[in-house]
């Protein structure tokens, strides 16, 4: 079976510099911005009977810490407060109430909580265990294990696919077959060990002993790997579109061996695009990767859904939900050139010094000759009006970065907070087939500003004092086309809609350079308009509107700013 071995880029694994750029650097992240996942602990699993009780650590000498450590396991409503971790929500449990939390920030060592009473599991052969967890990584190792006789103990690896600085769903439902120790066994003890190296943080809760699966195939994250560098796109000028190929992580959580496994790729429900891996087995209780890379897909332009399932021939999968993602739709075509799907789930600030100036950036790779002279920021909503920040692009000469262009300060207004600012570089930069440029933002070392990141991705970097650190979720960074023979005497910036996704109401809101007449057509994906606005003349300055979007279905939608005759064109989400 084909292994998936994700770098931080082609571009950096050899040469004097690679060093630096792999080394991981702790981030605070602001946590308004993250982005909170829904329980699945609802799910309603035939095979997932609770053996005895679920344990929501209501009463907590149901539990017992290790003892001796200088960083014991808390079992109560507090939450983090290290200095990289203070703002953390509590795990958003379905219960409720008392959880258990170990802090990693500052702490170096291993920190083990227990079950004080075994749990009776006689009279099932089968065995699962399930709790709701909420993690983030940075150097540490969370584990479950577990025992049928209080002294020998088997090991469980949870969580040990999230990235560096990365984190799971706020709560993500742990699913572990545990047959092999706890399967007709009279006395079964749970523990987690969390092992840390001045790691982020681990929460638990609503811990249960279940009736355990047979036949469960979990698809755990999907992958694109577009060009010669694999890295995704979201947004693509139609002369950028290259060859795309597709890989997942799959784990079977089942007892049985799941053979003749395949990952399938659709785009557009199998009409674009239809493939599947050569199938392969998925050993009991393990994780493996599967690909699809036979015949790669070339998107045309428009705007295309991207669907992966897992499935095995020979076996019956009994919980069908999590076999299936749907990736954010990719749109080909207008003049933005973009890595991150549009959704928020976290932002990057200072790296704990507040005098060294940090460089937040994304890998593009041209597939054709293109020109841009903008740069779009995702800036966070608690990000100070007023901060200076810079946009820079570097190209790879084949051994390092080199400064090709960059803007001059740029100080953030309040119709940037919360959405995307467009910054002018001091030229234009031209891009040829095969180059690859690294696009970023920049500050001067301060908490006043806050880049936003999106989905788990490769090829992203931070620059900090000197040294390059792999960032391992895009950054919201797009590259702006200039249009040849184009001159726009009026321009509009730091054009956005937010929230995004919205609800029943939304704010548009833009920046003049200069006074224009602006008018606002919103169309859906077959271009039908369902609004339009014409705003008249407005005199030079930002601008901040109310869309009332209730009447929408739900949906992807493209909303059209024409400033004296030159339109701009973005997307939105509609969400009910």
């Amino acid at each position: 079976m084909k292994k998936i071995y994700f770098l931080a880029s082609l571009l950096l694994v050899s040469g004097a510099a690679s060093a630096q750029y792999m080394q991981a650097t702790k981030t605070h992240v602001n946590y308004d911005d993250v982005r909170i996942f829904p329980s699945h602990s609802e799910i309603d699993r035939a095979a997932g009977d609770v053996i005895g009780s679920i344990m929501n650590f209501d009463t907590p000498s149901d539990w017992a810490n290790d003892g001796g450590n200088a960083q014991d396991w808390l079992i109560g409503t507090t939450t983090p407060n290290g200095p990289f971790t203070s703002g953390a929500d509590a795990i958003a449990s379905t219960s409720g109430g008392n959880f258990a939390l170990c802090q990693g920030d500052g702490f170096t060592g291993t920190s083990i909580l227990t079950l004080a009473a075994p749990v009776n599991c006689g009279a099932f052969a089968n065995v699962g265990i399930q709790f709701e967890s909420y993690y983030r990584q940075f150097t540490g190792s969370a584990f479950v294990e577990i025992s049928n006789n209080g002294t020998a103990w088997t090991t469980y690896p949870v969580h040990d696919l999230i990235p560096v600085n990365e984190g799971t769903d706020n709560p993500e439902l742990v699913s572990l077959n545990i047959s092999t120790v706890a399967g007709n066994q009279a006395t079964v003890w749970v523990r987690f060990r969390y092992e840390s190296t001045d790691d982020y943080y681990w929460m638990v809760d609503d811990v249960a002993f279940v009736e355990g699966y047979d036949d469960q195939l979990t698809l755990t994250q999907a992958y694109m790997f577009g060009g010669t560098e694999g890295l995704d796109y979201y947004q693509i000028p139609v002369s950028q579109a290259m060859p795309t190929t597709f890989a997942a992580w799959t784990n079977n959580g089942g007892l049985n061996d799941q053979t003749n496994t395949t990952l399938t790729v659709e785009v557009n429900g199998g009409t674009d695009y239809s493939e599947s891996s050569s199938a392969s087995t998925v050993s009991a209780f393990t994780i493996d990767s599967l690909a699809v890379d036979a015949t790669a897909w070339t998107p045309a332009a428009g705007t295309h859904t991207v669907d992966y399932y897992v499935e095995s021939a020979d076996y019956t999968d009994q919980l069908l939900a999590d076999n299936e993602i749907i990736l954010e739709d990719i749109f080909v075509g207008g003049g933005t050139y973009a890595r991150d799907n549009d959704i928020a789930t976290s932002s990057i600030g200072y790296l704990g010094s507040t005098a060294v100036p940090t460089l937040c950036g994304n890998y593009f790779e041209f597939a054709d000759a293109w020109s841009f002279g903008k740069i779009q920021v995702g800036i966070s909503s608690t990000s100070v009006e007023g901060t200076p920040i810079y946009v820079e692009v570097r190209k790879w000469n084949g051994s390092d970065f080199v400064f090709e262009e960059g803007s001059n300060d740029y100080n953030i207004t309040a119709s940037d907070i919360g959405g995307m600012a467009e910054i002018t570089m001091n030229g234009t930069v031209t891009a040829a087939a095969g180059d690859v440029f690294m696009i970023g933002a920049g500050h001067y070392g301060t908490d006043d500003v806050r880049f936003l990141a999106a989905q788990i991705a490769e090829g992203a970097v931070i620059f900090n004092d000197g040294q390059g650190s792999a960032q391992n979720s895009a950054f919201m960074l797009r590259a702006v086309e200039v249009f040849a023979g184009v001159e726009e005497e009026t321009t509009t910036t730091g054009m956005s809609v937010y929230p995004n996704p919205t609800n029943n109401m939304a704010n548009l809101v833009y920046n003049l350079t200069n006074e224009a007449d602006v008018k606002l057509t919103v169309t859906d994906l077959t271009g039908k308009v369902v609004m339009t606005e014409n705003y008249g003349s407005q005199v030079k300055g930002s601008y901040k509107v109310d869309l009332n979007t209730s009447e929408f279905a739900n949906g992807v939608y493209f909303y059209t700013v024409n400033v004296n005759g030159v339109n701009s064109t973005k997307k939105f989400t509609v969400s009910h």
